[in-house]
Parts: structure tokens; C-alpha cells; sequence
């Protein structure tokens, strides 16, 4: 007979084997973009894309017009949306979406030094 240590090596090779072969794998996408992101910015950043795309293929000064017209107004609706995002009544919580907004464009985990009357104070940890 075959010990324990050969069965459970078989075992899990036979079921492994199943699974690559029957069980569906999924992909999981999560998104990454701002609260303030909506179907308008989608669509007018797809719309730009297609239009540079389309420039770059044919080299036309007319499709590069068109493109750098599209780039514009994504940008200009990009940057409103952002503002009136952050530009709340409530005066309380702009701080707090701000520094969230801040947060998810920033790759930076370091922290400042701290900067009063042009002395420079760092942390211990530095």
C-alpha cells in the first residue's frame, strides 16, 4: 500500500487538476475612480480617446483639431466636476473629502515634516 504522504499528494493533484480544468476562473476589476466620477467624464473621456486614436491614424490636421477640441472639454468637465465636488456648504467636511481626494491621487505614504517659524521639526521615526 501507499502511505498517507503519496494519497494526499495524489488527491490534491487529481482535485487541482479538476478545478483548473472545469471550475470558471473571474477576473475581479475594481475601480479606482473618484466619487465624483460619473457617465458624463466616462463618455467624454472614451469620446476623446476614440477621436486621438482616429488623429493618429490618419494625421489629419482636421481629426487633430477635433481631438485637441475633445481633450479640452473633458479636461474643463473634469476639472468642474472636481471643484464642485470639493466645493461643498458644509464647510466642515470639505477638509475631509479634500484630503480624500488628496489621498487617492497621491502614491506618497510619506509623511511631512513640520514646518513652524522656519524651524524644521521630523518625526522620531526619521
Amino acid at each position: 500500500m501507499h502511505d498517507i504522504e503519496y494519497n494526499t499528494n495524489r488527491f490534491n493533484t487529481i482535485v487541482t487538476g479538476l478545478v483548473d480544468k472545469y471550475v470558471p476562473s473571474k477576473s475581479v476589476k475594481t475601480s479606482v475612480l473618484p466619487i465624483w466620477w460619473g457617465n458624463e467624464c466616462e463618455n467624454a473621456r472614451a469620446r476623446k480617446e476614440i477621436l486621438r486614436d482616429r488623429a493618429k491614424k490618419t494625421n489629419l490636421p482636421s481629426d487633430w483639431a477635433k481631438y485637441r477640441a475633445a481633450l479640452s472639454y473633458f479636461s474643463n468637465l473634469r476639472d468642474s466636476k472636481c471643484r464642485v465636488y470639493l466645493d461643498l456648504e458644509d464647510r466642515d467636511s470639505i477638509s475631509k473629502k479634500f484630503w480624500r481626494q488628496v489621498k487617492m491621487n497621491s502614491s506618497s505614504t510619506r509623511i511631512p515634516p513640520i514646518v513652524n517659524d522656519g524651524l524644521v521639526f521630523k518625526s522620531d521615526l526619521e
